[in-house]
């Protein structure tokens, strides 16, 4: 019983925080089968790295021209505060997604130990506002400075467990509970992670000298205020409320 569930448990993803409006489903373009970084490689260095094993990534550098231009002044703001919290690693890699199919959407994840933010260029060509660009990399940078990523997946680990040795109590199949445990306890603090991480990209944004109010309008527009009952994201209301508090005290 307890090999099978390490082996469940070992099995479970790691799962990105991402942007969300009206879809929630990413991309499979998020780096794969991670290398390990190559000691002083820098962020530039890893998106190039990540991009020529995936045709539907390109550095941000080489993107959007609008990406392009907010990212040049938030990447050292959002990589100085990472620093001085003490994160191990800082020097982020920025891609777009160029892929058509791709939907509305960024996130942030991991290629080994180097954190990587991804935007669709579906979300550049519908976003163009400079403040919601940044507040949208202010936002997926924090979930790396926060260690959101890790600590999801310690919760995931948790449920899974729990549903394992419920599901074997009961007499059902142990995949299934662990599966079902996996699910509720990624998402237990998950709409906490997002809260975190619009207040502290909320400050970084202010910091790069963009507005975080009006950069947490990208979450109001279409917003029909329905909230899924397993939703990762808070209600689009509550996260404009909570930004427009942080930013009142900056």
């Amino acid at each position: 019983m307890r090999r099978t569930l390490f082996a469940i448990v070992s099995a479970l993803p790691f799962l990105a925080g991402c942007v969300d409006v009206e879809q929630t489903s990413q991309t499979n373009n998020r780096p794969t089968s991670p290398a390990p970084v190559q000691t002083g490689e820098s962020g530039d260095a890893a998106a190039e790295r990540i991009a020529a094993k995936n045709p539907h990534l390109i550095p941000a550098r080489r993107g959007s021209r609008h990406y392009k231009t907010v990212l040049a002044r938030i990447e050292p703001v959002a990589e100085a505060e990472c620093r001085a919290r003490g994160v191990s690693r800082c020097d982020f890699a920025f891609l777009e997604d160029i892929n058509p199919e791709a939907p509305v959407n960024a996130f942030q994840t991991r290629d080994g130990n180097q954190p990587v933010v991804i935007i669709t260029r579906s979300l550049l060509n519908d976003v163009r506002d400079p403040h919601q660009i940044a507040f949208i990399i202010g936002h997926e940078t924090s979930h790396h400075i926060q260690n959101h990523l890790p600590r999801q997946q310690r919760n995931a680990q948790a449920g899974a467990i729990f549903g394992a040795i419920l599901a074997n109590q009961i007499g059902i199949n142990v995949n299934d509970g662990a599966q079902i445990g996996g699910f509720f306890g990624s998402r237990s603090y998950s709409q906490n992670f997002e809260l975190e991480a619009d207040s502290l990209g909320a400050r970084i944004t202010h910091n790069a000298g963009y507005d975080p109010v009006k950069g947490i309008q990208f979450f109001a527009r279409g917003s029909n205020g329905r909230q899924p009952i397993f939703a990762t994201h808070p209600p689009d209301a509550k996260r404009i409320e909570n930004v427009e508090a942080v930013a009142a005290g900056l």
